[in-house]
């Protein structure tokens, strides 16, 4: 708790989730299918007829991104 008040986690996620939401709204891609979630926990749906959800969650930890696709629903989050 002491970590969560000193570094000010809750007020950094708060800014980080609209910084994050805001560029991804923007994103005009044929391989996002909808964006949606709560703070953080942000899930795209892949098109798959693109790429799988696996594939770019591979591609995003290779740029230090860690994601984790979600069933076979084609989602990433």
């Amino acid at each position: 708790m002491n970590v969560l008040a000193e570094e000010k986690l809750v007020q950094r996620a708060a800014e980080l989730v609209i910084i994050f939401y805001n560029n991804c709204i923007w994103l005009k891609s044929p391989l996002i299918t909808a964006i949606r979630g709560k703070g953080l926990l942000i899930g795209i749906s892949i098109n798959p007829s693109y790429y799988s959800a696996r594939d770019i969650c591979l591609r995003l930890m290779e740029q230090g991104v860690l994601s984790k696709e979600t069933h076979q629903t084609g989602r990433s989050f």
